[in-house]
């Protein structure tokens, strides 16, 4: 340990100095756990392709970064979400799923009305014109609480939704995404197989900064 560091053992600020040192000495990809200071940096709304050609099965492609109190970049982690495979029985789930953690995303940066006003892409569903029922009993068949299987008929009407939530997820916060946006917490995990590092599934997994510890989710109950 060097002189300087052990000058500041006693003092107050010495544990956050250090905690510096530890994650500017850290892998850069990021572990289990709250992190704090973490901003959104790109957003990639585009299906991606392997070397083969093959299509990848997942989507929305994100890239987040944390950073110290400094403001120096200390870790990242890419996180993308699984494509809805529309045979199984659990697709309605899945997509609902999906829906929930692209708007609790969506919820750091704007209000409940814009969500609202924003972010409908189950509207592309809508087929109002060749169906005899009035407009708001059409609607219902397609809003998210009440979305089933008998309205998901194709597989391509999942497709369709998929990449309207990419598309209008993007259209929404890419100017809002960047070094500079606004900071916020992110819960991090290790999958049932310790393999990888992902969102939780079914917890929340993002808060916005300055959220007392004893008031946050993201902290509450974390292993």
């Amino acid at each position: 340990m060097s002189e300087e560091i052990n000058d500041l053992v006693g003092n107050d600020d010495a544990f956050d100095i250090l905690n510096i040192f530890n994650e500017q000495a850290s892998s850069s990809e990021l572990g289990a756990g709250v992190h704090e200071r973490v901003r959104l940096i790109t957003i990639d709304p585009e299906r991606r392709k392997d070397n083969n050609g093959n299509l990848i099965k997942k989507q929305l492609f994100l890239k987040f970064k944390k950073f110290n109190k400094e403001g120096v970049d200390v870790g990242e982690k890419d996180i993308s979400f699984f494509l809805v495979d529309p045979a199984k029985e659990s697709a309605i789930d899945n997509l609902h799923s999906f829906l929930s953690q692209v708007k609790e995303l969506l919820s750091l940066f704007l209000t409940s009305e814009e969500i609202s006003k924003g972010f409908d892409p189950l509207a592309v569903l809508y087929d109002a014109d060749n169906d005899d029922r009035e407009d708001d009993q059409v609607e219902e068949d397609f809003k998210y609480d009440s979305l089933k299987k008998k309205v998901m008929k194709k597989e391509k009407n999942f497709t369709d939704v998929e990449m309207a939530i990419c598309s209008q997820f993007n259209k929404l916060l890419e100017d809002k995404v960047g070094f500079e946006s606004n900071p916020f917490r992110l819960k991090l995990e290790e999958s049932k197989d310790a393999k990888y590092i992902q969102i939780p599934r079914f917890d929340r997994f993002v808060e916005k900064a300055g959220v007392a510890k004893e008031d946050s989710v993201l902290y509450t109950n974390i292993k």
